[in-house]
């Protein structure tokens, strides 16, 4: 598959019962297996993938699925940030790479509005994302240190070429 997605969500891998004695979810975000993934997978020998359709939306109204965007939809590029940080701590640089790439792409592609744009969590978020640059720039190959700088100095130039 090529959908990134498919490998930053857990409802299509079967994992052992243990893997969830101790690890939670956190409360209060939006995308929670998102957020947990790296912990999971790292607690995990073996991890089997399928194909296999076994979940399914309903979407409602009022559901967050239906939710205009905003501030509180930053859950998902903060889990692939953290994930970032933590494959860099651990020296895996084609993982980390991969997870600020991720992070970049959902900054850019949700709307968030002005409001969110200029919010201080959203500011936060790419201040975290430029520093990770820095460390992680020997490791990018030109294009992405190319696309990721010109998102850090011009956003919206970067919003129009993505």
């Amino acid at each position: 598959m090529t959908n990134t997605s498919y490998y930053t969500v857990i409802w299509n891998k079967l994992f052992s019962r243990r893997v969830f004695q101790e690890l939670r979810f956190p409360l209060g975000k939006i995308h929670e297996d998102t957020y947990c993934l790296y912990d999971i997978v790292n607690s995990c020998e073996k991890i089997v993938l399928t194909d296999r359709v076994g979940y399914y939306y309903r979407q409602r109204p009022d559901s967050i699925m239906s939710a205009p965007r905003s501030v509180k939809n930053l859950s998902a590029p903060e889990a692939f940030l953290n994930h970032a940080e933590r494959f860099t701590a651990d020296g895996k640089w084609d993982f980390a790479v991969g997870f600020l790439i991720l992070t970049k792409a959902r900054l850019l592609k949700y709307e968030y509005g002005e409001v969110g744009k200029k919010s201080p969590e959203y500011r936060a978020l790419k201040k975290r994302a430029c520093k990770l640059y820095v460390r992680l720039f020997r490791h990018l190959s030109l294009r992405y240190r190319f696309t990721l700088l010109l998102y850090f100095v011009c956003e919206p130039l970067a919003g129009k070429l993505s």
